[in-house]
């Protein structure tokens, strides 16, 4: 689901992107156009397919598009092009994003929406295929087969889903709504106020891999993965849930944990840090570093919303302008009503904020 959440993100941005350049024209290889027309055929055929069966249908006919586009194209593309205007391009890529739109929006319903990372599927129907090279008996060969009918099996929470999926809503409510939701699934950490990477897989077979093996609040399971964590809040930031942004940031941001709970300097991050599943619960809160980790880097990027706005640079007019539009909470300025930082590297800036004012944007 992350990969699909990603596709709709890209997708999006291709369209607007077209739509910015409509009388512009573009030149598309004829391998991928030959792509694109068919995968839009097939969307089109979708709704006159068998209603018991279409989606696996649907799904048959685009990994036979996918495969056949891949094995022509191995060797690199023929070179011939074809040119299309980018309002038309703009168009079919819409219904792209519209039907991958619609994929998503059924597996965020299916899962009590939260959106979910991962599923797998088990083979209920298949048939063996043999061509006449492989009709002499011989059990110790692999045979292939050809799949007739899958059953889906959900896998349970984990937090990279819920990041993926909150890049492509707008609506703050919504955001809001599966913020909550996942304060009160196990992703939460009740004990800690930390979101954990994923939640229990006690119930899982070890086949569906290594994050299985370790034990639950340790590494790749159940801990608080200070990297999805991290970006987990960026994104809360970034959709503009300020309150529940602040209310969650000196609970889960380093520099404010205790030194004694967290084993080492408030001031480093830690690749992550044993959460209260674990069962040896002196460690509960302990950060641990099992390899780099990119906290660092997600944190840089709340730190630049929060100081400075999500587009302190624009073109007024022709001209190049700086403008700061900053979301801080009143408690983070001191005794003489100021907070400072340091934009681009050299410059001081200084916030004055005498009355202690929270911005109505926050509302």
């Amino acid at each position: 689901m992350s990969e699909a959440y990603e596709l709709a993100r890209l997708l999006t941005f291709i369209k607007d992107t077209l739509k910015e350049y409509s009388n512009e024209c573009v030149k598309v290889p004829v391998e991928v156009m030959e792509l694109l027309e068919n995968e839009l055929d097939c969307i089109n055929k979708y709704k006159d397919l068998n209603e018991e069966n279409r989606d696996f249908e649907f799904w048959t006919i685009m990994s036979n598009l996918r495969e056949k586009y891949r094995e022509d194209v191995k060797f690199g593309f023929e070179g011939k092009e074809v040119v299309v205007k980018a309002e038309e391009l703009a168009v079919k890529i819409e219904l792209l994003n519209e039907k991958l739109r619609l994929g998503l929006e059924r597996a965020l319903q299916e899962n009590d929406g939260i959106m979910p990372t991962y599923f797998y599927y088990e083979a209920e129907e298949y048939e063996v295929i043999e061509n006449d090279s492989q009709k002499i008996e011989d059990e110790s060969k692999d045979k292939y087969v050809k799949v007739l009918k899958f059953k889906q099996r959900k896998m349970p929470l984990f937090l990279e889903g819920v990041v993926r999926g909150f890049k492509i809503y707008n609506d703050k409510e919504f955001l809001r709504g599966i913020y909550n939701k996942v304060r009160n699934s196990g992703l939460f950490d009740n004990k800690l106020n930390m979101y954990k990477v994923n939640a229990s897989l006690e119930n899982e077979t070890i086949e569906i891999g290594r994050a299985r093996a370790f034990t639950p609040g340790w590494l790749e399971n159940e801990s608080i993965w200070l990297h999805m964590e991290y970006k987990y809040m960026l994104e809360v930031l970034k959709g503009g849930l300020y309150k529940e942004y602040y209310d969650d940031f000196r609970k889960v941001i380093i520099a404010f944990m205790d030194p004694d709970v967290y084993g080492r300097s408030p001031l480093e991050n830690s690749s992550f840090i044993a959460s209260s599943a674990n069962l040896d619960e002196s460690i509960h809160g302990t950060g641990f570093v099992a390899r780099l980790s990119g906290a660092t880097a997600e944190f840089l990027s709340m730190w630049r919303l929060m100081f400075a706005g999500k587009q302190p640079f624009a073109v007024r007019n022709g001209k190049l302008t700086l403008s700061f539009n900053p979301v801080l909470p009143e408690w983070l300025f001191d005794e003489e009503n100021k907070v400072s930082f340091n934009f681009l590297g050299k410059c001081l800036v200084t916030y004055h904020n005498p009355s202690r004012k929270i911005p109505m944007k926050w509302i």
